[in-house]
């Protein structure tokens, strides 16, 4: 069972202070192992595709039709307390089997917690799009970079509709700006062990009632205009940040054997 540490934006300054002398701001380059991180979007045990059509808690009938997020900062914590920089940030999308993993720089070593961040930091969120060769994942050929709000951290979209009055809704969701960044830390049941014969997989589910139902409270497509957010007013905010903290709450960690 992991343990899920909840870090707000206010508080980042103050963590990398006590930190810096232990931790290298600079992606592993020379890693001794590859190790992959999943990301899973989940309806009670199923998981989900692309397509799918899942009922929500909140009374809606919802159908995915896109979904791309940011995970940036991902960083595991040695058990003498080192920390690894081992993915500054990448592009992915929970819902495509070919698209749902990122690969991890790791050094060998015993890992007690992997802290990952969702969105992408204050620094990443100024960088210039048209800097980026194509595949990079700030690139503008990802089309996640709006310059009203620089980087949109998340792109989630569908169709949904209200079961007690069939009252359809068209769902774009698109929350960004640096105070929406959000953090979480797992702490490993047993210390991750990585060397040249471990095969561990790790893998982040991400509960689809929690997203919509969760820690900050509901998002309910009929209220507040919370099927449209774009990050143009203060309600658009409100919104967004609401989403952003359930999407990060509405996560576990499981390590994972790959299938032989």
């Amino acid at each position: 069972m992991k343990t899920l540490k909840t870090f707000s934006v206010a508080g980042l300054a103050l963590i990398i202070g006590l930190s810096s002398c232990k931790e290298d701001k600079k992606e592993e380059l020379n890693p001794d192992k590859m190790v992959k991180l999943k990301f899973a979007i989940m309806d009670e045990n199923n998981q989900m595709a692309l397509g799918d059509d899942v009922k929500l808690t909140t009374g809606f009938d919802f159908k995915l039709q896109l979904l791309r997020m940011y995970v940036s900062d991902i960083t595991l914590t040695e058990d003498d307390g080192t920390l690894h920089l081992v993915k500054g940030v990448d592009i992915l999308s929970p819902v495509k089997n070919d698209d749902n993993t990122t690969t991890l720089n790791v050094p060998y070593g015993n890992y007690t917690s992997i802290k990952i961040g969702y969105g992408v930091d204050a620094e990443q969120n100024l960088s210039d799009p048209t800097s980026f060769s194509q595949n990079h994942p700030l690139s503008n050929y990802q089309s996640m970079y709006w310059p009203m709000i620089n980087y949109r951290f998340v792109k989630l979209e569908g169709q949904s509709t209200q079961t007690s009055t069939s009252t359809d809704y068209l769902v774009s969701i698109h929350p960004g700006k640096d105070a929406l960044y959000q953090i979480r830390e797992y702490d490993f049941s047993s210390d991750l062990e990585v060397n040249s014969s471990s095969t561990q997989e790790l893998l982040i589910q991400f509960d689809i009632n929690d997203i919509f139902d969760g820690s900050a409270g509901v998002i309910d497509f009929s209220k507040e205009d919370a099927n449209q957010v774009h990050m143009v007013g203060a309600l658009d905010d409100l919104i967004g940040e609401r989403f952003m903290i359930n999407l990060a709450d509405a996560t576990k960690l499981e390590v994972v054997q790959p299938a032989q």
